[in-house]
C-alpha cells in the first residue's frame, strides 16, 4: 500500500487537531483487504480551475482492514479509490455481494487509453483459464 502525507499548495503538511498528519492510502498490485461496511464512501469538491470556473471533483473511499503485497498489516485504514474501483465495488454491492464477507485483491493491468491501472477483484472468484485442448475432443 503506498501512503503519501497530504500537503496544501504551499508544500506544508497538513495534520489534524491533535497534530496527527493526514495521509492518502492507495493500493498497490497485490495487495488484499476486507471492507468494513458495505458501502463506498463518496465526497464532492467544489474547487476553481485556471480559468476560474468551479468544478466539481468526487474522492471515493472505503474503510477496510488491509494487509500490503509485503504482508504487513495495516489494521483499519481508509482507502482512496479511483472512479473504476468505486464503479467494480458499487457493481458488487449491486449484484447483493456483501462487501465485508468477501476479501479483494488489487491487481495491474494495462488500459488501451489510460497505460498501467490497479483493479480489483475478489479473493477465491476467478478460475482457471480455459486452453483449447479443454474444448476438444480427443479421438
Amino acid at each position: 500500500m503506498r501512503t503519501t502525507k497530504i500537503r496544501n499548495k504551499q508544500g506544508e503538511e497538513l495534520t489534524t487537531k491533535e497534530g496527527v498528519p493526514l495521509v492518502e492510502n492507495k493500493l498497490e498490485e497485490g495487495d488484499k483487504f476486507i471492507p468494513i461496511y458495505n458501502n463506498i464512501s463518496e465526497r464532492v469538491y467544489e474547487y476553481l480551475d485556471s480559468e476560474g470556473k468551479t468544478k466539481k471533483a468526487i474522492k471515493y473511499s472505503i474503510k477496510a482492514i488491509v494487509r500490503d503485497k509485503d504482508g504487513k498489516d495495516h489494521g483499519e485504514v481508509y482507502i482512496s479509490l479511483t472512479p473504476g474501483q468505486a464503479k467494480v465495488l458499487q457493481n458488487r454491492v449491486d449484484e447483493g455481494v456483501e462487501l465485508n464477507q468477501n476479501m479483494f485483491v488489487a491487481h495491474q493491468y494495462i488500459h488501451p487509453k489510460w497505460g498501467e491501472q490497479i483493479g480489483i477483484g475478489r479473493v477465491g472468484n476467478t478460475k482457471p483459464h480455459k486452453k483449447f485442448e479443454d474444448f476438444e475432443t480427443k479421438e
